[in-house]
């Protein structure tokens, strides 16, 4: 019984309506049929009531001998009575009205019971939908279990909402990540900007006083240029980062083992004084992805090991599921407890002798790209010690 109510409840919804007026028609008759059927006999209960005028008539031969039984044949001239009357035509008026009003009413009744069996609860999600979306309230999902012509729109509807919330999402990080970016590249112009500044006053009140030496304005403006230089090379990043946010991945088809090769390469160009393990897993032989940007992520992570890594680095390449992973670990410190949190924002640089050589940009790039690629970059401490990155690209 359930098979067959499911059955029916995944039924189009042409062949539903046409299933509904057919049943609702057939009772309709069936109603008419009995109604009709009790009028008649209400009819001749009331007339065999009254007594009748007539004779017994019988089939004879020529000669005039009878034949059968013979049959009375006789005149209804009785005069109902004003009760009999009355019910008399309220039962000629039924017979008339009742045919058009059973099928009015069934039909009525068929539309209702579809309406409410089929229409109504898509109807309502749907139209409950559009006003969340029109809200932009994109976190609820449309669960619509059958699979009609309203079951696919509200399957495309929820498409589109899951479609929408991705974008809403990633408009919103963008933004973000836009925001911290602009609030670290402020925070660190501030430092050059000051040292200009306090060595401009100090040149001016030179000119007015004519007390410093050749050798210490030299000294002052080197360190003003270095500065300078600092203030450009800031730009640039800007620069760069805003031509990578706005860059969509151009994804082409290529040997795995060719990704591998140029890996290793870079590996011999980078020529690193630690000992390095390449280690391969589960590859498959083609993979469809942006190469270049790949590549970026591989050597920003590794020239990150290079730096923090005492004696080895560990590069392991798999693919799972479509996914292609790329983890690199060192066996450095590893990361600190504020870098765990903050080593992916913009311009941020952990403290230590090797903070001063980078700008902070390599791991929220590594990031940026792996979020184009529909990855994710994570970072980690090992079991022992040592740092763990593991950047993933989703592969067709």
């Amino acid at each position: 019984m359930e098979k067959l109510v499911r059955w029916f409840k995944q039924l189009s919804i042409p062949t539903t309506f046409t299933i509904y007026m057919f049943l609702c028609l057939l009772l309709a008759l069936l109603l008419s049929a009995i109604t009709m059927n009790v009028v008649e006999n209400r009819k001749i209960e009331i007339t065999a009531s009254y007594e009748k005028d007539g004779d017994h008539y019988y089939l004879t031969t020529k000669e005039g001998k009878q034949l059968g039984e013979g049959v009375n044949i006789s005149v209804d001239n009785a005069l109902y009575s004003i009760e009999d009357q009355r019910e008399m035509n309220v039962l000629s008026i039924v017979s008339i009205v009742a045919i058009p009003l059973y099928f009015t009413i069934c039909i009525i009744v068929a539309s209702f019971v579809f309406y409410r069996q089929k229409m109504k609860k898509p109807l309502a999600l749907l139209n409950e939908a559009t006003e969340k979306i029109a809200n932009q309230q994109l976190d609820f999902t449309m669960d619509y279990p059958l699979q009609d012509e309203l079951g696919r729109l509200c399957s495309s509807f929820e498409t589109m909402r899951s479609s929408l919330e991705a974008n809403h999402r990633y408009l919103w990080r963008m933004i973000d990540d836009r925001k911290q970016l602009n609030e670290a590249f402020s925070h660190d112009l501030r430092t050059p900007l000051t040292v200009l500044k306090g060595y401009l006053d100090l040149m001016d009140n030179y000119v007015q006083d004519q007390q410093w030496s050749k050798q210490k304005m030299t000294e002052m403006i080197a360190t003003m240029n270095i500065q300078v230089n600092r203030l450009e090379n800031y730009a640039n990043s800007m620069h760069a980062l805003q031509k990578l946010e706005g860059m969509e991945p151009s994804r082409r088809r290529l040997q795995t083992s060719l990704l591998i090769q140029q890996m290793k390469d870079v590996i011999l160009i980078l020529n690193p004084a630690q000992h390095v393990h390449f280690d391969v897993k589960r590859l498959m032989d083609y993979c469809e992805l942006d190469v270049d940007l790949v590549m970026q992520v591989f050597e920003n992570l590794v020239n990150n090991a290079m730096r923090y890594a005492k004696e080895a680095i560990h590069i392991t390449l798999s693919m799972n599921e479509r996914v292609l992973n790329l983890t690199i670990q060192d066996d450095g410190e590893g990361f600190s407890r504020e870098s765990l949190t903050k080593a992916m924002e913009p311009y941020y640089r952990s403290e230590g002798k090797e903070a001063s050589n980078h700008y902070g940009l390599g791991l929220y790039i590594c990031k940026l790209i792996c979020t184009k690629h529909e990855g994710e970059l994570k970072i980690m401490n090992g079991d022992q010690r040592g740092a763990i990155v593991s950047a993933s690209f989703k592969v067709n």
